[in-house]
């Protein structure tokens, strides 16, 4: 009977390849173990001493390296296995949990930080790049699934990190948060090479992608940023961004002091 019950749901849910499948399942653990101590990675900081310009600093050093480094990462795509970079993305969110438990503020620290956005521009790049040249049925579902792995993980993670933290301190989330993403970082590894996938590595790639090419692309990509029609939204967009990352790195420590004041802690 409880097999007729699962066979009867599951008929109702859309098909899904194994491939997105693993993607979407390796995209759910990488950013539930990152979100575990992500919202409150502010307070981590302020207890380690940064102020307020250093936590600012701290976050511009996590994600302008991914935008820097996403295009360096999409050009090695073509030339080494992007399941092997995508599963050292995930290793690297483990290394970094480990340097949060080990290292103290200073260089060291700030470098971790840069790691940290080279790390995740590896995975999602990768990731894409894996999904872009897989033969997929309906590429349009496939990225559906794995680009709303992240929702799922923000529903649950916060509320598992907190009880972490308030039980174990930031030790215990960075922990936690470095045994899953070496788990998973395992997962992709293995997991993902089973499916069927073939890099796109054939001679025409090799065209398009050679080092000249790459550099055209770069020259064109800067004269069309001159250009009103493309610089204007881009612009506007880069406002959101940096609006959201004045809200993301500083709204937690505002309603901590907040609280603070109102129960005189």
């Amino acid at each position: 009977m409880f097999l007729i019950r699962y066979y009867e749901i599951m008929s109702f849910l859309p098909k899904i390849e194994k491939i997105t499948r693993d993607a979407t399942i390796s995209h759910f653990f990488l950013m539930f173990g990152y979100k575990l101590f992500s919202l409150y990675f502010p307070l981590f900081l302020v207890a380690r001493g940064l102020s307020l310009p250093e936590v600012g600093y701290t976050y511009l050093l996590i994600y302008l390296p991914i935008a820097i480094s996403a295009p360096l990462v999409g050009f090695l795509n073509h030339k080494i296995n992007p399941i092997i970079l995508a599963g050292l993305g995930i290793f690297g969110y483990g290394i970094y949990c480990l340097a949060m438990i080990l290292i103290q503020p200073g260089i060291s620290f700030y470098l971790f930080q840069v790691f940290l956005g080279i790390s995740a521009a590896l995975f999602f790049v990768s990731m894409r790049g894996i999904l872009m040249s897989a033969k997929l049925e309906n590429a349009d579902r496939a990225f559906a699934w794995f680009y709303s792995a992240p929702f799922y993980a923000n529903a649950i993670a916060p509320v598992v990190g907190a009880l972490f933290i308030w039980k174990f301190n930031f030790l215990g989330v960075f922990a936690f948060s470095l045994v899953i993403q070496v788990m998973n970082a395992i997962f992709c590894l293995t997991q993902l090479r089973k499916n069927s996938f073939k890099p796109m590595t054939n001679q025409h790639d090799r065209a398009v992608l050679s080092e000249n090419n790459f550099v055209k692309n770069y020259q064109k990509a800067i004269k069309k940023l001159k250009e009103k029609s493309i610089l204007i939204p881009i612009l506007a967009s880069f406002s959101v961004l940096l609006l959201g990352g004045f809200y993301r790195a500083f709204f937690v420590l505002f309603r901590w002091r907040k609280y603070s004041a109102v129960s005189g802690g």
